[in-house]
């Protein structure tokens, strides 16, 4: 979920809609990371200010 974030993050760049598909799955992401313990936060967290900068 968190490379998916940052793909569509970098779609935005040429799809602005695909950017708020960035943001989404980035918090999707960053909370499913915080439960399992899982690694990949720093892949969402990229997704999202990508996003939100897009």
């Amino acid at each position: 979920m968190a490379v998916a974030a940052f793909a569509l993050s970098v779609l935005g760049c040429l799809l602005a809609p695909a950017a708020l598909g960035g943001v989404v799955c980035g918090h999707i992401a960053r909370n499913q990371i915080r439960r399992s313990g899982e690694a990949g936060n720093s892949w969402a967290l990229a997704g999202l200010i990508l996003g939100y900068l897009l």
